[in-house]
C-alpha cells in the first residue's frame, strides 16, 4: 500500500469512529463535537475522490454553518444548575443497524464491483480541477441564474431580519 492509501484509510476510520460516537454518546455536546470529525472525514474523502468543490462546500456549509449553529444552540440553551443535558434514546436500534448494513452492502457493491467500469484511463479531455470548471460554468453559462439566486437570498435575509425585529408577529 502507498502512503496515500494509508491517509485515506485513516480518514475513513476517523469518519466511522466519529459517526459511531455520535450514535452512541449520551452527551449532546460530545455528539456535536464528534459530528465535526464526521464532517472533516467526509470532506477529506471528497478530496480523495477528486471532488474539490464538494470538499470545500462541505467545509464551508456544514462545518462553518450547521455545526457552529448546533454547537451554539446547545451551549446557549437555558440549563438548570446541576442538571445534565438531555439524553438521547435509541428506540429502534435493530432497524438502524439493519438499514445501515443494507446501505453498506449496496455502497460496497457499487464501489468495488461496479466501480471498475467508472474509471476510464486515457481520457485526456477530463478537467483536472472541478472548482475551475464550476466557476467558469457559473460565469459563462449560468450567470443570470446565479445572480437571481443571490438576489432571492438577499430578499429572504431582509425579510427574516424584518420579521425577527418585530415585537409580536400575531396580534
Amino acid at each position: 500500500m502507498t502512503g496515500i492509501q494509508y491517509i485515506y484509510y485513516f480518514f475513513a476510520l476517523v469518519t466511522v469512529l466519529s459517526a459511531l460516537t455520535v450514535l452512541l454518546t449520551k452527551n449532546v455536546i460530545h455528539a456535536v463535537l464528534a459530528l465535526l470529525g464526521v464532517f472533516l472525514g467526509v470532506s477529506a474523502m471528497y478530496i480523495f475522490a477528486g471532488a474539490d468543490f464538494l470538499a470545500v462546500s462541505q467545509l464551508i456549509v456544514y462545518i462553518g454553518g450547521v455545526l457552529v449553529l448546533m454547537l451554539f444552540g446547545v451551549m446557549l440553551t437555558n440549563k438548570e444548575v446541576g442538571k445534565e443535558y438531555p439524553v438521547s434514546r435509541n428506540n429502534s436500534l435493530v432497524l438502524g443497524i439493519l438499514s445501515g448494513l443494507l446501505i453498506f452492502i449496496a455502497l460496497f457493491y457499487l464501489i468495488i464491483v461496479k466501480g471498475e467500469a467508472l474509471v476510464k484511463p486515457g481520457n485526456e479531455n477530463a478537467i483536472d480541477n472541478t472548482i475551475t470548471f464550476i466557476g467558469i460554468a457559473l460565469i459563462k453559462e449560468y450567470s443570470i441564474a446565479f445572480e437571481l439566486i443571490g438576489f432571492l437570498l438577499l430578499v429572504t435575509l431582509i425579510g427574516a431580519a424584518f420579521i425577527a425585529g418585530r415585537k409580536s408577529i400575531v396580534k
